[in-house]
């Protein structure tokens, strides 16, 4: 009688569990291993670039924005806000990544987990030893990376430290493959730049969002927009990769997962993700598991990218100050680093640096001194890499420009001996810093002071120039913008070939920026067409260059010249009179080369009017 009673019941508990199976959600298994460790993720996402060189992408900033949500959740292991460091578009800057990552370095310890999450373009200029790809910041320049953005060296040393030195895991989650018209398209910068992310080193864990030879779809029909991988990867480890239903997303599993879900949905376009490292680490424990596979992706609305868990989109404060007192140190240090008051007090108010010393005397505080320093940080290098970036798109010749005032130069190798010594002079970050300092050292010494004195103490300030651009080379050989201005310290002087030298390598690093030809031109224009300079990429035509300026056309009109293509180098030089603004000397240059093509095809008539009108240009 009694098991006759019992029946019943587990017929109706097997119909129950039936029916949750079938509706596509299955319960965790019991017994599952208790995660252990704290878990701190760097979440970065760039649609929209400062250069406008740098095409723009539609939905990395979502994507990031909805990766940071899932850390939230209990799959992504319920992260702490104060513990995702989530950073979209403008808050991207290369000093805020680097910094972040740094926070990374300083706070993971044995038995933790460190996440980098990145989306948005990964490129490289030239296949040199030196260059080894680049992820770019919301501020990196168009054609000289070595001068601002992320290396890949140096994501590869704090990766190192966190799984060697300090014994935690990390995970490196890119998606920066991308197609778009970078600097390094004609090379395949940004397929060699996936290439040397998906190298394996020892203890470290990688997903990346393609093969090195493809590149990753982005679309509106994904989550109400949004990258193809990104969504698919919220959507395994949220439970759908969860094979054997154990309650654990392995890598092989959300590898499995990837490479059918992604390559089906972007047929015909070719993706297939890539995973790296021990394939049993586990990546996801989620509190519920969604039958695999998705159905339509458009009818797919899970992480669309909502700041639904209101993560801090903040990368500077590390930390948010929730007391009274922590907000307003907090306020007034920022109001300070926006007024660009770093050392420097107002009649209105004190400099940040001195606000921060403040802070440090005050025990009410101490938990929050290490976000304001940071704070502090970020905003010394963003100002500075603002001022590089202005003087790497320089037209030479604009004296009285903005970027050659002394008072917002003199101060930046003082904001770079600064932000050594709070980093401590850690990993590979340290030298790309050193040789900024000495560049900024070299500048005011030399450049700003060009129409200063004679001859005599010219050559006297070019030669200190030149003693600190050599010792800043030690610290980074492969910068394009350190050759470049050595070339420059070394022009009007008596050796004439160091300054092409020099020239180069800035043009053979940086094939794609525009200043070194021109220097390069200048000199085959003084040496009367009979210069046989060369370098790797001086005879391409150009067309990946900047657009839209003089000195563009100017520099691609004589590449053309010098390679007896004289119809399209005579439309290059008539493109550079028509611009708005063009200095004088090009425009002496450019009817210098016109009257020289007309001479070249006989028209000796049209050669003379070209001639009496680059006089008027003298």
């Amino acid at each position: 009688m009694r098991a006759k009673a019992i029946l019943p019941l587990l017929l109706l508990l097997a119909v129950a569990s039936f029916a949750q199976t079938s509706r596509g959600v299955r319960p965790v298994k019991s017994g599952l291993p208790e995660r252990t460790g704290i878990i701190r993720a760097v979440v970065v996402g760039i649609s929209n670039y400062q250069h406008p060189n740098i095409p723009a992408l539609k939905y990395a900033h979502a994507d990031a924005r909805a990766f940071a949500q899932w850390l939230g959740t209990a799959s992504g292991g319920m992260v702490p806000r104060q513990n995702i460091q989530l950073m979209v578009n403008e808050q991207a800057t290369t000093a805020a990544i680097c910094v972040a990552l740094q926070w990374l370095v300083e706070e993971s310890h044995r038995g933790d987990q460190a996440i980098f999450y990145y989306a948005g373009h990964g490129d490289v200029e030239t296949t040199t030893v030196q260059q080894n790809g680049y992820l770019l910041g919301y501020d990196s320049p168009a054609a000289v990376y070595a001068a601002g953005a992320v290396s890949l060296q140096y994501l590869q040393d704090v990766t190192t430290t966190i799984c060697t030195k300090n014994e935690a895991r990390m995970l490196v989650i890119a998606d920066a493959c991308h197609a778009g018209k970078l600097a390094g398209s004609g090379i395949r910068g940004a397929q060699l730049t996936t290439a040397q992310l998906a190298r394996q080193y020892a203890r470290e864990t990688k997903i990346l969002s393609c093969q090195p030879d493809e590149f990753a779809a982005e679309g509106a029909n994904w989550g109400e927009g949004r990258g193809v991988f990104s969504f698919y990867l919220l959507n395994g480890l949220s439970g759908a990769a969860d094979d054997d239903c154990d309650g654990v997303v392995t890598l092989l599993e959300i590898g499995n997962f990837l490479q059918k879900a992604v390559p089906a949905a972007v047929a015909p376009h070719k993706q297939m993700p890539v995973i790296i490292g021990n394939l049993m680490t586990p990546i996801s424990r989620p509190a519920f598991l969604v039958e695999p596979p998705c159905a339509q992706p458009e009818d797919q609305k899970t992480m669309r990218g909502k700041d639904e868990n209101n993560i801090s989109e903040d990368p500077s404060t590390f930390k948010q100050p929730v007391d009274s007192g922590g907000q307003q140190i907090y306020r007034q240090l920022c109001a300070a680093l926006d007024a660009g008051l770093f050392f420097e007090a107002s009649g209105s108010g004190s400099s940040a640096y001195a606000i921060l010393c403040q802070a440090e005397t005050d025990p009410t505080l101490e938990m929050y001194l290490q976000p304001l320093r940071r704070t502090f940080l970020v905003a010394m290098l963003n100002e500075t890499q603002q001022t590089l970036n202005a003087l790497l798109d320089l037209e030479p010749g604009l004296e009285g420009t903005w970027q050659y005032n002394p008072r917002r130069l003199t101060n930046y190798p003082e904001y770079l001996d600064r932000a050594i010594g709070m980093l401590g002079g850690k990993m590979s970050l340290f030298r790309p810093l050193m040789a900024k300092k000495l560049f900024f050292e070299a500048y005011n010494t030399a450049f700003l002071n060009t129409g200063l004195g004679g001859p005599t103490q010219q050559d006297s300030l070019k030669r200190i120039a030149r003693d600190k651009l050599l010792q800043a080379l030690q610290y980074d050989p492969g910068a394009p913008y350190l050759h470049y201005w050595m070339g420059n310290a070394w022009s009007f002087t008596t050796d004439g070939d160091s300054s092409q030298y020099y020239y180069v390598q800035a043009a053979s690093l940086a094939p794609n920026w525009v200043l070194p030809y021109l220097e390069l031109t200048y000199d085959y224009m003084d040496a009367g067409f009979d210069n046989p300079w060369k370098a790797p990429g001086i005879d391409k035509s150009g067309n990946n260059m900047s657009p839209g300026t003089d000195a563009t056309a100017f520099a691609n009109g004589m590449r053309l010249f010098k390679n007896r293509q004289y119809a399209e180098a005579e439309s290059r030089f008539l493109q550079c009179l028509q611009l708005e603004g063009t200095p004088r000397r090009h425009q002496y240059l450019a009817y210098t080369m016109l009257a020289y093509i007309a001479f070249k095809y006989g028209n000796v008539r049209r050669a003379g009017q070209y001639a009496q009108l680059a006089q008027l240009y003298l």
